[in-house]
C-alpha cells in the first residue's frame, strides 16, 4: 500500500459521506482524522513516498491447517477449521 509523502501531507476534514463511513462502528463516534498530500519535490509530486504492507495473521496453527496449507486449500477452507478450533 502507497504512504501518503510525510512532506506535503496534510489533514483535512472529512465530507458528509467519509464523516458517515469512518463513524461506522467507532466507539468514539467521531472519524479518526485524514491527510491528504498535493506533491513536492520530496514525492516528485505524486503525494506517496513509500509503501507499507497490510497482512492478516493466522494465530493457530495446528495439524489441521499445516495440512490444509500443504494442500494449497483455499481461504475459505482454512477459515472454516480456524472458526471449528476456537
Amino acid at each position: 500500500m502507497r504512504r501518503l509523502c510525510p512532506a506535503c501531507r496534510r489533514s483535512h476534514e472529512p465530507d458528509r459521506a467519509e464523516q458517515s463511513l469512518l463513524e461506522n462502528g467507532n466507539e468514539a463516534g467521531r472519524a479518526p482524522p485524514l491527510f491528504t498530500a498535493s506533491g513536492c519535490e520530496a514525492c516528485a509530486f505524486t503525494g506517496y513516498q513509500g509503501r507499507t504492507g497490510i497482512f492478516e495473521l493466522l494465530l493457530i496453527i495446528d495439524d489441521e491447517a499445516r495440512r490444509l496449507i500443504h494442500d494449497r486449500a483455499s481461504e475459505a477452507d482454512l477459515r472454516s477449521t480456524r472458526g471449528a478450533a476456537a
